[in-house]
């Protein structure tokens, strides 16, 4: 399930699996070996959902209680503050989604989570996949190691925002992840950088005229 669609993921195959949130190659092999063993249990408690442009996975002040994970489709992160909207991540086909402290600490979001496309997504309640776990401990490992790579890919983020001026998170954002250009809105991987509109358009116009 997992395995096949993160294997056959476009983008993963377009970039070289250059992807906000790689996938340990040792892992896929062994979701691979166990999603050939696991019972019906497994496969059977995840919904696989057709989602419209535009519908929300999770909206601020609700407590996430799900995992979701995309198969096609694309999905913004961001917040708003007096009527402006700041994007904080994307999602991509073949990436995980939630906010998982929401539902650990029991607390509403701070944040939304949109998607930007028609999608086909998974769905899983924390619940029911903490009893899976039980059954399937490797499930386990799976979880800390997916969301290792996300919160390595945001303190990445937070040391280039620290570290670097904005023309400089330009050239790493297209030579690191070059997809972003062509999928998103510039307004938006504007925001994502921290800067606006403007001055973004002005770096690529510089950038171009090299």
């Amino acid at each position: 399930m997992f395995a096949r669609i993160i294997e056959n993921c476009r983008l993963r195959k377009e970039y070289s699996n250059n992807h906000l949130r790689p996938f340990d190659g040792t892992l896929l092999e062994e979701l691979r070996v166990f999603e050939a063993t696991a019972g019906s249990d497994y496969f059977d408690a995840f919904s696989r959902i057709r989602m419209k442009k535009g519908e929300f996975l999770l909206k601020e002040e609700e407590t996430c209680t799900h995992l979701w994970f995309i198969e096609e489709g694309f999905a913004r992160q961001f917040v708003c503050s007096d009527k402006e909207e700041f994007t904080i991540d994307f999602y991509f086909p073949s990436e995980f989604v939630s906010f998982r402290s929401s539902y650990i600490l029991k607390k509403p979001c701070l944040i939304n989570i949109q998607l930007l496309t028609n999608a086909i997504v998974y769905c899983i309640s924390w619940d029911e996949l903490n009893k899976l776990k039980l059954k399937y401990p490797v499930l386990i490992k799976f979880e800390e190691i997916t969301f290792a790579c996300f919160y390595e890919s945001m303190a990445r983020r937070m040391i280039d925002y620290l570290t670097l001026i904005s023309a400089e998170r330009y050239k790493k954002l297209i030579n690191d992840h070059p997809y972003m250009i062509h999928y998103m809105k510039l307004i938006q991987v504007a925001s994502y950088l921290g800067i606006t509109e403007e001055t973004l358009s002005r770096i690529r116009a510089k950038l171009k005229s090299k």
